[in-house]
């Protein structure tokens, strides 16, 4: 990420904020008014960042869950508070887990359990 705009890439960002605008609902007026002084560098610097965001964006909506390690997407769902607990069971372990709605049994594979 740019921590300041290059004179090479002004006009993209020119271009990007007049795609923008065209998005706008007619007659838009920000809620807010800026209070604070900024130079036209530090603006176009800005829209740059959000431009590199949007592209990021982008391309992690490209990906598939494949995309992605074991330990992230558990990592992800525990710091997002989507599932109770995980419990990883080794090959060399049986396991045996009981709840309302199923009994699971097994042992001889690397096992990885979500508890919802």
């Amino acid at each position: 990420m740019n921590s300041y705009i290059e004179k090479d890439e002004l006009e993209e960002v020119k271009q990007k904020l007049a795609e923008w605008a065209k998005e706008l609902p007619k007659g838009y007026e920000p809620e807010r008014k800026n209070l604070v002084s900024f130079t036209e560098k530090e603006f176009y610097t800005v829209a740059k960042r959000v431009m590199n965001l949007e592209l990021q964006n982008k391309e992690n909506a490209k990906l598939r869950l494949s995309d992605f390690l074991i330990g992230d997407i558990l990592w992800y769902l525990m710091e997002n508070k989507e599932v109770k607990a995980v419990l990883y069971v080794d090959e060399s372990h049986e396991y045996d887990i009981k709840s309302n709605f199923c009994h699971i049994h097994g042992s001889g594979e690397n096992r990885i359990i979500i508890v919802h």
